[in-house]
């Protein structure tokens, strides 16, 4: 059984890492992405021991070591500030079996580079606008009049997905009446009182209807937010 050829929607870390994961599997996967290479990413984010044990298996483990941050406790506040807990994360002494964070545009910029590697045919600047399907294979569309033709499409493409949109016409997001801001801000913004807490160390803060979390995301850089 010949093994089939794949497109992927999207560029970000469901993207990547699967063209990455299937190159491995010897199967021969092209990502198409909206945006252009150079794109400014700061943004945060938390992965579960499983995530990152998923990204030593790709290949990564060393580069996503070096650009995360893993803490062994967290501490709650009131925003007061009152200390009102201490939590032991017993985290594994192996970095493939504890939680981590890291900036989305770290992680990008490690998977991307392990795609390109591999030589995984990336993409860029091609919007995705539908797909063609016969018995056999599966053709995207894109805004610049160019198509691509697979036997499998895969969306990897986001919240707004359009390959979603396509497949589930009548599927419509619920709004769940709460919301998260994520972001980036340099540690030299950070008043010593509470830089002083998080070595080693996360940090949340209860009020009412709000609850702030705040954590070191990457140590070996220093964010420039200089305009």
């Amino acid at each position: 059984m010949m093994k089939p050829n794949v497109s992927i929607i999207g560029a970000g870390v469901g993207g990547l890492a699967l063209g990455i994961a299937l190159k491995k599997l010897d199967i021969h996967a092209e990502i198409f992405e909206t945006w252009p290479p150079e794109r400014v990413e700061e943004s945060s984010f938390g992965m579960n021991s499983s995530g990152v044990y998923a990204l030593k298996e790709l290949g990564v483990l060393k580069k996503i070591q070096n650009a995360s941050y893993s803490a062994d406790y967290l501490k709650a506040f009131t925003f007061d500030p009152i200390e009102v807990g201490r939590l032991n994360l017993f985290q594994s002494e192996k970095y493939e079996e504890r939680a981590i964070f890291i900036k989305r545009a770290d992680l990008i910029e490690i998977l991307t580079e392990e795609a390109t590697n591999l030589n995984v045919p990336i993409h860029y600047n091609k919007q995705f606008l539908a797909y063609e399907e016969t018995d056999d294979t599966v053709t995207a569309l894109f805004k610049d009049g160019t198509t691509h033709k697979s036997d499998l499409l895969i969306g990897a493409d986001g919240v707004h997905s359009p390959v979603r949109k396509q497949m589930y016409p009548n599927h419509r997001l619920k709004f769940e009446h709460s919301f998260g801001l994520y972001g980036v801000i340099s540690s030299k913004d950070i008043p010593e009182s509470i830089l002083s807490q998080m070595e080693n160390t996360e940090l949340v803060y209860f009020g009412q209807g709000t609850n702030i979390f705040l954590t070191y995301s990457n140590r070996q850089s220093e964010l420039d937010l200089n305009p």
